[in-house]
């Protein structure tokens, strides 16, 4: 059951850094509600060594969902702690550097830290 849910939320953080990517790329206006997600995602920090961050998001939640899949559950906790840093650090720029927010990228940040904190239960477990 708890892989099941961990696949979903890897799927969402999929769908979410699809959508963040494609607008990336293609220069097309963000869906954001009342925040500044357009700020954000063609700032300089949206971008490392000419990568978009999104695309790095898409190789992390892709990742994610074949190590749930295949149960490596030790690396998927190691996993879990890189995203849930650099998701800690993004949103440090997003607050204290560009002083605008990204709905998107803040539930990505979830998504991160949901998937540490399965990751550290199941490992504790285990």
């Amino acid at each position: 059951m708890l892989d099941r849910v961990v696949f979903c939320l890897c799927i969402l953080g999929v769908l979410i850094s699809t959508y963040l990517l494609q607008s990336k790329l293609f220069g097309s206006e963000i869906l954001c509600g009342v925040s500044s997600c357009g700020i954000v995602n063609n700032s300089n920090y949206s971008e490392i060594l000419g990568i978009p961050v999104s695309a790095f998001g898409l190789l992390f939640y892709t990742g994610m969902a074949v190590l749930v899949v295949l149960k490596y559950r030790r690396l998927f906790f190691l996993g879990s702690i890189v995203g849930v840093l650099f998701s800690a650090y993004l949103t440090y720029l997003e607050a204290f550097v560009l002083h605008a927010w990204c709905q998107w990228c803040i539930m990505s940040a979830w998504i991160a830290f949901s998937l540490f904190v399965v990751g550290a239960r199941v490992v504790r477990t285990k």
